[in-house]
């Protein structure tokens, strides 16, 4: 199973890369350094392979060329990472970037990881309901959530069993879509269509002059 983690700089990917492995594998960074390169890790868990990309934020150059390159085209589940607490803008932003670099359809091979559980102060689904933002983003990636507590010692296996991951994992074989393929069609559509812009205006202006 090849897992990414994704979010925005400092909001506990790495930790959560650690609790999944249960050991130490990713270096944890300070929120003003923050990780500076993708990084993938893998162990067995259970029975199964496990392999952990953890990413520095989404705001990195090349981050797509550089996780194309170390999972070699082949990404399983991404691991969309949100800190609990007030949902910014900066977070909202942080999930339009990640579809924006690798497409809408990514919705359907992801699950959202809500990190510091043990600050939370309600229930789940009353944290999600309270902010109209959030739960627009809960239901565009189907409801498939889980809440991590990054302090607790026992749940080394609790997303490699998790049904919301293996739903993920099920659409994505299910659709024999290979998700390296999706991305770089959608790059090559956006490339297209800047280039048929740039001759647009060019082929306008000489017209003017």
């Amino acid at each position: 199973m090849e897992i990414v983690l994704v979010g925005k700089a400092g909001c506990g990917k790495s930790s959560s890369g650690n609790t999944i492995f249960d050991k130490k594998v990713f270096p944890i960074s300070s929120w003003f350094t923050g990780t500076k390169t993708s990084m993938r890790e893998s162990r067995t868990v259970g029975r199964r392979k496990i392999h952990l990309v953890d990413t520095p934020g989404l705001d990195t150059a090349h981050l797509f060329d550089e996780l194309n390159l170390i999972t070699q085209g082949k990404i399983y589940v991404f691991l969309l990472v949100i800190q609990l607490g007030k949902f910014t803008d900066e977070q909202k932003k942080a999930v339009e970037k990640m579809e924006n670099m690798f497409g809408e359809r990514v919705r359907e091979f992801t699950m959202i990881l809500f990190t510091h559980g043990d600050k939370l102060k309600t229930p789940i689904h009353r944290f999600i309901t309270d902010s109209a933002a959030l739960q627009q983003v809960v239901k565009n990636y189907g409801y498939r959530y889980h809440v991590f507590n990054n302090n607790s010692q026992s749940q080394t296996q609790e997303i490699h069993h998790s049904k919301e991951i293996h739903r993920s994992q099920e659409i994505h074989h299910s659709k024999e879509i290979h998700l390296s393929q999706e991305i770089h069609h959608s790059k090559d559509i956006h490339l297209s269509q800047e280039i048929h812009h740039s001759k647009d205006i060019h082929l306008s202006q000489e017209i003017h002059h």
